[in-house]
């Protein structure tokens, strides 16, 4: 299988993690933020495992936050925050070192309606301005609506692959 141009089979451990860790972001569903930090430090984090040092770190951690609607809430602990709250600290996390993939579980389960219109709309600038490529694993029509390709999948099997004909680019 290839991912981004590389044979993921053909990779050497570190060259694998070296290609989450600079091309891919992550969207868990159980958020996974260390509850003693920051919500700043919590976004900061994808940053210790750049190969390089991020100049514009705390701009960039202030940036998504603003992006998530989050911004102001850099000082707060994620046991401050909502459900909703945490699920954006977590997209802003992933999207800190920008992403060529986004990988992303039920991203906007948490989420309010009009929270999780911003959100995914967010995902589709993301798309548009930066041709990142964004996938969701969902159960929400709100975000398949939005999908350039909808993979259904049924018992771990694709029992249909359909192009969005109605999504915006």
């Amino acid at each position: 299988m290839s991912v981004l141009g590389k044979e993921l089979r053909a990779l050497a451990d570190a060259d694998a993690a070296a290609l989450r860790n600079t091309s891919m972001g992550f969207v868990f569903q159980a958020f996974h933020l260390v509850a003693s930090w920051t919500v700043r430090q919590n976004v900061a984090l994808p940053a210790s495992f750049a190969p390089a040092p991020i100049t514009d770190l705390d701009a960039r951690v202030e940036r998504w936050l603003a992006r998530v609607g989050l911004a102001g809430r850099g000082d707060d602990l994620p046991t401050a925050l909502s459900g909703g709250q945490r699920q954006r600290v977590a997209i802003a996390r992933a999207l800190l070192l920008e992403p060529k993939l986004l990988l992303c579980d039920e991203p906007t389960g948490s989420l309010d309606d009009e929270t999780g219109r911003s959100i995914l709309e967010l995902f589709q600038e993301l798309h548009a301005e930066h041709a990142m490529t964004v996938l969701l694993v969902t159960h929400e029509p709100r975000a398949t609506a939005i999908a350039t390709r909808v993979l259904t999948l049924d018992a771990g099997r694709v029992v249909a692959d359909v192009p969005n004909a109605g999504a915006a680019a």
